[in-house]
């Protein structure tokens, strides 16, 4: 799934502005055994995307959003008992998205600290 956000991000803003991080919301309900997610974060120099997919392992389909990282906010967000279901929340203009995955898979910590970075850099 993150070679298809890879390909996503290089068709939407170009080789020039590659992927620095990214996360994909994927988490299954053990008790019927679903698979659900979907929404994806891809970081990169100038923008951050919240791209959606049909499904958890689908195809990305529409970009819900494309801001410059220093217009959004990040956080990690403790999901479930005993952090079972870690969650990357973003804002941004009054709207939130929260990336939603299992603990162990989801790694939120690379991908704030890559938007962090970002956010934080003065302009050349």
């Amino acid at each position: 799934m993150l070679e298809r956000l890879k390909s996503a991000t290089t068709y939407l803003l170009g080789p020039d502005e590659p992927p620095l991080a990214a996360e994909v919301g994927m988490y299954s309900e053990i008790v019927i055994g679903q698979v659900w997610g979907g929404n994806a974060v891809v970081i990169t120099a100038q923008h951050v995307l919240i791209i959606a997919s049909d499904s958890a392992v689908g195809r990305p389909r529409r970009v819900l959003l494309a801001s410059h990282p220093s217009q959004v906010r990040m956080q990690q967000h403790a999901g479930g008992i005993l952090n079972a279901y870690p969650t990357i929340v973003v804002n941004a203009a009054g709207q939130f998205w929260s990336i939603k995955g299992m603990n162990g898979i989801i790694q939120p910590k690379p991908v704030i600290a890559a938007w962090r970075s970002v956010a934080t850099a003065v302009p050349a």
